[in-house]
Parts: C-alpha cells; structure tokens; sequence
C-alpha cells in the first residue's frame, strides 16, 4: 500500500506543472478568443459588411480557435495532438456530408 502512496504522490508531482500550465494556457486562451473575435467584428463593422453576417463570421472563428485552444492544452497535457485532429477531420467530414444537401 505505501509504494501505491509513493507512486501517487511522484506522479501527482510529475504532472501538477502540466495542469497548472493547461489552465493558465485555457484562462489566456479564451481571453485572447474573445478579443480576437471582438476586433474581427469591429473590423467587419467598419468595412459595412451585413450584422447576420458579421455575426456568423465571428462565431465560425470564435470556434475555430477553441478547437486551437482545445488542441493546445491536449498537447500540454500530454494527448498525442494527431489523433485528435484526425476524429476532428472525421467529424467535419461527416457533418459536412449530412449538410450538404441543406447547404446547397
């Protein structure tokens, strides 16, 4: 029992730094998301493009970079980053593919 202790109590130290640092990486993250998508619709507001559109614009990169941000903290906490791009590439596809009839 006391060797499963120790075991924990190093893992526990070996991984701390890494979700400290993925937390201060999400609070930044979305920090700078929102005033990235806040700029992008300022800028689109300037250049008189339609509010729908504005809109929409601003969602698709709001979400955009929190599947970036998603991805980043993954790879810091230690997830291999290619699997996750590839279940991502496969669910755009299959979305895509069930929307294409909709979209068009």
């Amino acid at each position: 029992m006391e060797e499963y202790i120790k075991k924990g109590i190093n893992m526990a130290i070996e991984y701390i730094p890494n979700v400290i640092m993925a937390i201060l990486i999400l609070v930044i993250g979305i920090a700078v998301i929102g005033g990235l998508v806040k700029m992008t619709k300022k800028a689109m507001k300037k250049a008189d493009l339609d509010e729908t559109l504005r809109d929409f614009l601003g969602s698709i990169i709001g979400a955009i970079l929190k599947v970036a941000l998603i991805l980043a903290i993954a790879s810091q906490l230690g997830v291999e980053a290619t699997y996750l791009v590839a279940i991502l590439a496969a669910a755009g596809l299959a979305i895509g593919l069930a929307l294409q009839g909709t979209i068009s």
